[in-house]
């Protein structure tokens, strides 16, 4: 596989939040953030390019505002339960001062602690695994490797295979 390519690393986190999407408010959970944006769990619909305005509620630091567009959007299923959530990675478009300290500060930490069995719609977020599935085109040399939150390995799969065409062939799954 080959190396990380954000220019901000991803720190994982549960954190509880409220989430804006059109005219729905939802509560959900962010699961990682970044410098340039974060992975969300909602119990409801969104789709690539929404509009997401979240309100983080972390220990500490209080209420945290974010507004960010959904860049890449997954349907997941409860592994006990069979219910689904989507898992959206998110840019962030606009975040409050607050959001900096976040980054910076071990609220992070405390944040994550004791939320092991955060859930939304059934799937719990500690269920949730991020996968590097390399893809290659069937018909050339051309390859790319496609970050994806997932049950397992073969969700990840099937995922993947959903989003391309049939011209592309998985290679390769891995957790990250």
């Amino acid at each position: 596989m080959r190396e990380e390519r954000r220019q901000s690393p991803r720190v994982p986190c549960r954190i509880r939040c409220t989430v804006r999407v059109a005219d729905a408010r939802v509560s959900g959970w962010v699961l990682d953030v970044s410098d340039g944006g974060l992975c969300l769990l909602s119990p409801s619909a969104i789709a690539q390019h929404d509009s997401l305005k979240l309100h983080l509620d972390v220990p500490g630091l209080g209420r945290v505002s974010v507004h960010a567009i959904a860049w890449h959007v997954r349907r997941v299923r409860g592994a006990r339960s069979g219910k689904q959530a989507w898992s959206a990675g998110a840019v962030l478009v606009r975040a409050d001062p607050g959001y900096v300290s976040l980054l910076r500060n071990e609220a992070l930490s405390s944040a994550s602690a004791g939320n092991d069995d955060a859930a939304v719609g059934g799937v719990r977020a500690r269920d949730l695994t991020v996968f590097k599935v390399r893809v290659k085109k069937q018909d050339g040399p051309r390859t790319r490797t496609l970050s994806l939150t997932a049950l397992d390995e073969d969700e990840a799969k099937r995922l993947a295979t959903t989003d391309l065409d049939q011209s592309w062939a998985v290679v390769a799954v891995e957790a990250a």
